[in-house]
């Protein structure tokens, strides 16, 4: 299994402030366009096309940074709690069966 490298995503604010400028307390217009965007995410799977799919990949990304922000939920945390027992759980399983 390949671990990733910790990403910060220092510019993610840049995006928070502009979906801030769009869409304001809007939050049903903003969870509408987030719809949007995985599904242009799905259709750049099927055609392999890597440009479309990195762009709305982020603009996905931007939006739901967006609505966690809106929300006061800590994405970074939350991903370490459930992820670091999810793994434990799966490695658990592993060791299980060999």
């Amino acid at each position: 299994m390949t671990i990733l490298p910790n990403q910060n995503y220092p510019n993610m604010e840049l995006a928070v402030k502009y979906n801030e400028l769009k869409y304001g307390n809007d939050l049903d217009h903003a969870f509408i366009h987030l719809i949007r965007e995985i599904g242009q995410i799905s259709y750049a799977l099927e055609t392999k096309n890597e440009a479309v799919f990195n762009a709305k990949v982020t603009e996905a990304m931007a939006l739901l940074k967006f609505l966690a922000h809106k929300h006061n939920v800590n994405i970074e945390s939350n991903i370490e709690t459930m992820y670091s027992k999810k793994l434990a759980h799966i490695n658990h399983k592993d060791t299980e069966n060999r």
